[in-house]
């Protein structure tokens, strides 16, 4: 029924009108598919930029490692020469 003219008249539906309906449809596709492939744009920008944040995170996470473990040896440097001392000086 949709096809039919929108004048009152017992004609059915021309070539003409189906091929303005199809028109009209493949328009609203072609805006929808337009606006979908927009947000998946965005979408995708928006992971890369996660992407990135968390690859900060893991150099940051690699830096505090090293400074955590450079100063638990350095300490555990310090107080082994300063038990040695202890130990040498109370023989």
């Amino acid at each position: 029924m949709a096809y039919l003219p929108q004048h009152p008249s017992d004609e059915a539906a021309t070539k003409a009108d189906v091929q303005a309906e199809f028109a009209r449809f493949e328009e609203k596709m072609d805006l929808r598919f337009a606006a979908t492939e927009t947000r998946l744009d965005r979408i995708e920008d928006r992971f890369d930029r996660l992407e990135d944040q968390i690859e900060g995170i893991g150099e940051r996470m690699e830096r505090m490692q090293r400074f955590y473990v450079g100063t638990t040896v350095w300490s555990m440097t310090a107080l082994t020469a300063i038990f040695s001392l202890v130990v040498t000086f109370f023989r």
